[in-house]
Parts: structure tokens; sequence; C-alpha cells
């Protein structure tokens, strides 16, 4: 066997046990998330974490602006219908928002971040204020009927200066 025919017999050989482990693998993955995809999550198992990031949120005072409840997005309104999202067709618990700003409010200055169904007027909130640069929730929990359009509302209390936030929170089955 010259040279040139053994090159390419070893590189059929690793090819052919590279395609042997993929197809092991993806069997391997498929089988687990087949069981998984099968049985329907039990009441109180939580289903997914959610996040998003926004821009900017503008100076002002005493305003509010919203965004999706998930993803990014550009602020709008909060009777902006473009950032509202369907929540699932389940009643679910929302719980442990966290939320983080690159510039912190200054002084007295906060900042109030809200999960909520539109319309409603409490929701799953956190306030990032003076030097601090995120919140989170607590022990707070928040129900959210199934199919109801939800946003994050964003308040910016006394002007507290621009800035970029991300978020997250937990969904769980109620």
């Amino acid at each position: 066997m010259n040279v040139s025919s053994r090159k390419r017999a070893t590189y059929l050989n690793i090819a052919a046990v590279v395609a042997l482990r993929a197809t092991v693998i993806g069997a391997a993955i498929a089988a687990n998330l087949g069981s998984v995809m099968a049985a329907p999550a039990p009441v109180g198992t939580t289903m997914y974490f959610i996040g998003g990031s926004a821009s900017e949120i503008p100076i002002c005072s005493r305003c509010e602006v919203s965004l999706p409840a998930s993803g990014t997005s550009t602020l709008g309104s909060t009777m902006n219908t473009s950032n509202l999202q369907l929540s699932p067709n389940v009643a679910i618990v929302a719980s442990d928002l966290t939320v983080h700003v690159d510039t912190p409010p200054g002084g007295t200055r906060t900042r109030l971040f809200v999960i909520v169904v539109r319309g409603d007027t409490t929701g799953l909130r956190c306030t990032v204020s003076g030097s601090n640069d995120t919140c989170h929730s607590g022990a707070q929990t928040y129900a959210i009927p199934a199919n109801s359009l939800i946003l994050m509302d964003a308040a910016n209390i006394d002007q507290a200066p621009a800035t970029r936030f991300q978020f997250s929170w937990r969904a769980s089955v109620k």
C-alpha cells in the first residue's frame, strides 16, 4: 500500500469512528430527551429561566418604559403592545427576579423593575437604589394566569441616569 492509499485509509477509519460515536451519542441523547419530553412536568417543577436585556433606559423623572418579559427589544411605553408576550397555556408562578444595571442610580435615586401581567398593578418587583447595581425579588412570588399578556416594566424615579440593564426570572408550574 502506497503512502497516498494509507493516508486515505486512515482518514476513512477516523471518519467512520467519528460517525459511529456521533450515532451512538445522538441515540443516547434522543432516548433521554424522549423520556423527558414524554412525561409532563409535575406541579411545582421549575419550567424555565427567562432573561433579557435593554440597551439603554433613558434619564427622566417618574417615567416608565416597557420591554418584553424575555429577550431583547426596543423600549416602549407601558402601553406599547409590541412588547407584550404571551405566557404559556398553563398558570405559572414567577419568582427570583434579579436585575443588574450598568450604571447605579446614585444618591437617593431608584429604578423599579416589575414583571407584570398587562393591566395588573402588583407584579414581581425589585428596586435598584443609590450606589447599588443589582436587586432581586427575595421571597416574592407572582401568579400569572395561563395565556396572559406579560411585560417587563422599568420605572425611573427621581432622574436616575441612563443605563443598560440585564434581568432574569424563574417561571414554575402553579
